[in-house]
């Protein structure tokens, strides 16, 4: 059995939004102790994973409910099937010619709404990037080139579209020679459409001249992204030293694949997923 806390971290989803889901829908259904303790079997563990899944693919909590476990089931194969056949038509694409790759991006930044596209087109195209990286059907030059496209894009839309008033002022940036910065930019683009103004640091910097730089730029947190090719315990020691320079209401908010397998660091919030972001905001951040 586990508690709510341990079926929260096994999730990578908030304590409050498995009660919120247990009073609006009736699920998770926990057995409780007599002190009123939650507690959580492995069978209702297997049914929210599933319930993640198709939240990835786009379906709101309400719909997803509404469905019998059966059901659910059904609706994920038939949407892994879409998205098997999508990742077919991505890996045709990161194998064009740079400017059909151009051409093809530019007009989905146009016609899809920025959340929808980052769900069901850059986080596949990222996908399909890695598979085509490691299984030599594309070089790293063309890897980088389609990177650099989807930075162009995201800057230029995060140039643009900078919320007024903003909800709190957050710098994005990546330390020690991290070069991967896709996902940071991901990152940035998403807690821009929470409300969040989002400065990008674009060059590397000393974590001792954080402080000073959040304090001249009145920025109440700084996020940064550690890429797959970043190690786990060198992330960590890096937060914890950036934890001890910043002032003590200063938020840190760490993402990427290296704080994926998750660790406990006081006063530094980890987001692996994209997905997730709305929820932190509206936890720490005061987003609606």
């Amino acid at each position: 059995m586990l508690s709510i806390q341990q079926l929260s971290q096994e999730l990578d989803i908030g304590v409050d939004t498995l009660r919120a889901w247990e009073r609006r829908y009736g699920f998770p259904t926990p057995e409780r102790d007599y002190r009123g303790h939650r507690s959580y079997s492995s069978t209702q563990l297997e049914e929210l994973k599933l319930v993640k899944k198709l939240q990835n693919h786009g379906l709101r909590p309400s719909v997803i409910f509404a469905m019998s476990p059966a059901e659910r089931k059904a609706e994920l194969n038939q949407m892994s099937t879409a998205s098997n056949d999508k990742l077919t038509t991505l890996d045709q694409l990161i194998v064009s010619e740079p400017d059909l790759i151009r051409t093809t991006l530019i007009e989905q930044f146009h016609s899809l709404p920025l959340k929808k596209l980052i769900q069901n087109q850059l986080i596949p195209l990222i996908t399909a990037l890695d598979h085509g990286w490691v299984s030599n059907r594309i070089s790293i030059a063309q890897e980088h080139l389609i990177s650099d496209i989807l930075i162009s894009l995201l800057s230029q839309h995060l140039q643009q579209h900078q919320p007024e008033p903003a909800v709190a002022h957050l710098l994005f940036l990546t330390i020690n020679g991290e070069r991967h910065k896709l996902g940071l930019y991901l990152s940035a683009t998403l807690f821009q459409q929470c409300g969040i103004k989002c400065t990008l640091i674009h060059e590397d910097l000393p974590l001792s001249e954080l402080p000073e730089l959040c304090q001249n730029m009145q920025a109440q947190g700084v996020a940064l992204s550690f890429s797959q090719h970043y190690q786990n315990s060198q992330a960590r020691k890096d937060l914890a030293t950036l934890r001890q320079l910043l002032a003590a209401d200063t938020l840190i908010i760490a993402g990427g694949d290296a704080v994926r397998k998750k660790f406990r660091l006081p006063g530094v919030l980890l987001c692996a997923e994209l997905q997730a972001i709305p929820e932190l905001c509206r936890k720490h951040l005061n987003s609606e």
